[in-house]
């Protein structure tokens, strides 16, 4: 910092913030009205395992259409059926827990 002279004004030196300081902060404290949105990188359920509306079901089916196969993650929909396609339609399910989850019946789109 310069010494400071007659007539001429001397700025104190400001360090700007960096994202790279190792200073330490004081901990957070979570209190109203914070909003924490949290992740969950795996939930597991306890039973009865039900299935519910936005649920994602892994579907595979054999003796499909060559063409449409049916493998993969299918959304539960809020009404409780799952869009298989164009080429299948819907399927709404006749129970809600997973033991049963082999039937099920078919709606006409």
């Amino acid at each position: 910092m310069a010494a400071w002279r007659p007539g001429r004004i001397s700025r104190p030196s400001i360090s700007k913030p960096q994202g790279i300081s190792q200073d330490s902060q004081l901990p957070y404290v979570i209190e109203p009205p914070d909003i924490l949105l949290i992740d969950v990188v795996r939930s597991v359920p306890l039973p009865p395992y039900k299935i519910q509306p936005l649920d994602g079901l892994y579907i595979q089916a054999t003796n499909t259409f060559p063409t449409d196969p049916i493998a993969g993650i299918y959304s539960v929909e809020p009404e409780g059926t799952v869009n298989l396609g164009l080429a299948y339609g819907i399927v709404r399910r006749s129970r809600s827990d997973a033991r049963g989850s082999q039937g099920g019946h078919r709606e006409s789109t």
